[in-house]
């Protein structure tokens, strides 16, 4: 192997990439990282460091374009062993933890580059990677990951959110072209988000319009992600999201809003429950009021209504609350709760 690099060998293998990089398919490119990677533990160190960072930049390169190169027969395991070998070959020519911080960001960047995209399937592949690096990178910066002393240098979670706002990836995801497959996949990333405190009321409102879409799948598939991650909900933006549902009428309103309602309210701080409490029970007299009686809709708001008057911050208020809900009924000429 050695006596191929003396004789121009790798120089030769340059000078392609360098000049069919662009045109290069995605298989050719792919024998020729098997090609080095299956080879460069017999590298000399001089040709090691000479050609690997010149090669893995290029070929970094070419992965980040990777959004765009026809790739019809790729195959998603295939290329998760292309990404482990070329962090393989990063070891040969960085320190460890030089070579952690610089494949995080290439790895961001090659998420970023996939979701951007307009194909399915290599915006699935970039979710997967965008999302496992932030939570990674949340994880080491908390210190819930052990690292040793070589590692430790790991991209900034804030990093990655500031990269993720600025190519607004959640219009990507839940906006007009948003795709069944490629939100059932968010769940990670949202609850990243709403873990650093980075979902603003404007993210989150255009993930719970999708509540509305004519798609069942999708509709659940929202809530299911409100509702998994309700215990990172900071209180403002549960009380954000739990004003704007109460802002529908009551026949808009659907048991899984109050699901949603419910597990949300849950997650606040209880010093800044009081006031909400108040306005969900009132919305939920007049909902139940206004509703007909025996149907599903009133009795889940029933339920709920009791659920909010047995919380410890009603307390103080749940015997003048029923008193005037009892009057309330009897002057509407409905029956009495019990």
């Amino acid at each position: 192997m050695n006596e191929f690099c003396v004789n121009g060998g790798l120089e030769k293998i340059l000078s392609l990439l360098k000049n069919k990089c662009s045109t290069i398919s995605y298989e050719i490119f792919s024998f020729s990282i098997d090609l080095i990677h299956n080879n460069h533990e017999y590298f000399h160190y001089h040709f090691a460091k000479d050609f690997l960072k010149e090669y893995l930049h290029i070929t970094m390169k070419f992965l980040l374009n990777f959004s765009v190169v026809e790739a019809r027969s790729f195959k998603k395991d295939h290329l998760e062993n292309v990404l482990l070998k070329v962090k393989d070959m990063l070891y040969k020519v960085y320190m460890e933890n030089d070579v952690n911080s610089k494949y995080d960001t290439f790895i961001i960047d090659f998420g970023l580059g996939c979701i951007t995209s307009s194909t399915l399937d290599k915006k699935l592949i970039g979710i997967k990677y965008l999302s496992s690096s932030l939570l990674e990178a949340i994880r080491v910066n908390l210190g819930q990951t052990i690292t040793s002393s070589f590692s430790e240098r790991r991209i900034q979670s804030n990093i990655v959110i500031d990269r993720i706002k600025d190519k607004n990836i959640i219009e990507f995801i839940f906006g007009n072209s948003s795709h069944i497959q490629l939100i059932q996949r968010s769940n990670d990333l949202v609850k990243c988000l709403l873990m650093c405190n980075a979902l603003s009321n404007d993210d989150l409102m255009k993930i719970y319009e999708l509540t509305k879409s004519n798609e069942v799948d999708t509709k659940k598939s929202i809530y299911k992600i409100l509702q998994s991650n309700h215990h990172h909900f900071n209180s403002d933006l549960a009380s954000f999201l739990i004003y704007k549902i109460l802002e529908k009428s009551s026949s808009a309103i659907s048991s899984m809003d109050l699901e949603l309602i419910r597990d949300v309210y849950k997650s606040m701080n209880t010093s800044n429950k009081i006031e909400l409490s108040k306005f969900i029970t009132e919305n939920y007299r007049e909902m139940i009021l206004s509703c007909p009686y025996n149907s599903d809709i009133n009795e889940n708001l029933t339920n709920e209504l009791v659920y909010m008057l047995k919380t410890f911050e009603m307390r103080e208020l749940r015997n003048g609350f029923i008193a005037d809900l009892i009057k309330t009924q009897k002057d509407n000429n409905q029956v009495t709760i019990t």
